[in-house]
């Protein structure tokens, strides 16, 4: 895996990263992971996200069901809150410091303490929005724009909303002393604006250049 992320790194891209062990679901899958599989898998994978964390955006919770969506496991995994919530806090515990979280279902993160600095580092990722309700049953939505706005979206694949993908970060304004000191602090005030569907996550070091 680690040939992936170096090619990610010589292109400047970062991963949407989501494990999964099945790739069948209404019970055609011949086999899958047990929670404890899991779990040791997630310990193993620790050390390795942290090495690569660079060309990370985000951890999707993946690993139970069909795709890593948390339906259709082998085991039945899904079935069981006590079960679902073990693997998020420890998806949790695999995912980089400074890295979201990502699940599916709002229900989810409710299986977490409300107080708990994994509940507060989960966020949400749909794999697709329609404009009209589905065969799988997600949501309608009359306005896909107004809706992705309210969701704070980042990973979705229509083209037609490419240039609002993301967070864009665009400068408004900036005021800086006329002249500058050396070896002096220097008062600078910026103003920002975000065009983006998304809220600006990670962290994100800003060093001002001056010519």
């Amino acid at each position: 895996m680690g040939i992936f992320f170096d090619k990610l790194r010589s292109l400047g891209k970062k991963a949407a990263l989501r494990f999964a062990y099945e790739t069948q679901f209404l019970g055609r899958a011949a086999t899958g992971p047990t929670l404890e599989d899991i779990i040791r898998h997630t310990e193993q994978l620790k050390p390795f996200l942290e090495e690569n964390k660079d060309v990370i955006q985000v951890v999707q919770a993946g690993m139970i069901g069909a795709w890593g969506e948390w339906h259709s496991s082998f085991h039945g995994l899904e079935k069981s809150d006590d079960t679902k919530r073990t693997i998020l806090q420890h998806i949790c515990r695999m995912t980089p410091e400074g890295r979201a979280v990502q699940i599916r279902v709002p229900e989810y993160k409710n299986l977490l303490d409300t107080a708990s600095d994994d509940y507060k580092r989960i966020s949400f990722h749909d794999d697709f929005i329609v404009i009209k309700k589905s065969i799988s049953g997600m949501a309608e939505c009359q306005k896909v724009r107004l809706l992705m706005s309210r969701l704070c979206v980042s990973l979705l694949v229509f083209d037609y909303i490419r240039d609002h993908l993301g967070y864009r970060i665009e400068l408004q304004e900036m005021t800086a002393p006329a002249v500058l000191l050396a070896g002096q602090a220097n008062p600078v005030e910026i103003s920002l604006i975000n065009r983006g569907f998304s809220t600006l996550f990670n962290e994100h070091p800003v060093y001002p250049g001056l010519d």
